[in-house]
């Protein structure tokens, strides 16, 4: 099969195992952890899955989609690389969140017609800076840019002919392939892993099936999600062995250059892994995501992450 026969998922495939036949002086993958003790903690969670933590039911089904579809043109690094500063949000109730929680939760309080690509499109600076909560005390990696993402996006799909998210989705067919073209042709999720569209596309497979009674086609095709924390996992449990120098680098939290070497070879060994595990555990890429983040979150509760996760200043993931 040839890269130009192959589908955006499967030449992600084909692009990370050439990565990491290129970088063994930077890591390696040791298959007995993988088979082991990695699937072990992975089949655990199987079993005791934890809740959606971003679902909004106090939003209407067709508002949360258009939620979870704009989120993902912004969901991105969300500690100021500058100050250090990690972005927060005071929530109605007075509850203090930070980062991720922080800032989906921000725009689910913020009373916009998510739906609605006419009231997105039309989003003013000053309104997206007051329901952010984004300040000098309070500032966030690319924070103005994330408005012009939102409202670029919402224009982009207007102009195409579509008035609500869930339009858009509908004259889709429901279709991960179909919806990906459009991400990938917009320029809002540019990323040669393609993770914040993936991930976009698992939101709303996860949304629609829990508030439509459907969800998309072919979400068997799609590779795991390559961002930052996941190869912490895969380090800190031994499937992953990285070289002295790059181990060091990552315990001193030295940034690692966004596109570098260093970089590429520990997101590609998200796909690699996932895949295999996928393999093993017979099911799809996108739930051994699922289970990796959530075993993620578990292990760095547990204060079981002792080498840090890689930081990067960077708008893909």
């Amino acid at each position: 099969m040839t890269t130009q026969s192959q589908s955006p998922f499967d030449t992600i495939r084909t692009m990370s195992a050439d990565i990491l036949l290129h970088s063994t002086d930077l890591l390696s993958i040791d298959p007995s952890v993988v088979s082991g003790a990695l699937q072990q903690r992975l089949e655990a969670f199987r079993t005791a899955r934890s809740e959606d933590l971003h679902s909004y039911s106090a939003l209407t089904p067709q508002d949360e989609l258009g939620l979870n579809l704009f989120f993902n043109t912004v969901n991105f690094c969300f500690k100021d690389p500058t100050s250090g500063n990690e972005y927060h949000y005071t929530t109605r109730d007075g509850r203090q969140l930070k980062r991720t929680t922080a800032f989906i939760t921000a725009l689910a309080e913020s009373g916009l017609a998510w739906n609605d690509l006419h009231q997105i499109s039309a989003l003013t600076i000053e309104e997206w800076t007051a329901m952010i909560q984004l300040g000098e005390q309070n500032p966030l990696y690319l924070g103005i840019e994330r408005n012009e993402r939102i409202t670029g996006f919402a224009r982009y799909l207007l102009d195409r002919g579509h008035a609500t998210a869930l339009g858009f989705i509908q004259a889709n067919d429901f279709d991960c392939l179909k919806l990906l073209q459009v991400f990938i042709d917009c320029g809002y999720f540019k990323d040669d892993f393609l993770k914040r569209a993936q991930v976009a596309l698992k939101m709303i497979d996860t949304l629609t099936l829990r508030r439509l009674d459907r969800g998309l086609n072919g979400m068997q095709t799609l590779t795991c999600m390559a961002d930052y924390r996941l190869p912490q996992v895969f380090y800190n449990l031994g499937a992953v062995v990285l070289s002295p120098v790059l181990k060091e680098r990552l315990i001193r939290q030295q940034p690692l250059i966004s596109e570098s070497r260093e970089e590429l070879a520990l997101r590609a060994s998200v796909i690699v892994i996932a895949e295999q595990l996928a393999h093993l555990m017979r099911i799809s890429e996108a739930e051994v995501d699922t289970l990796l983040w959530e075993t993620s979150q578990h292990m760095a509760r547990a204060g079981e992450m002792t080498i840090p996760h890689m930081l990067v200043a960077t708008d893909k993931y």
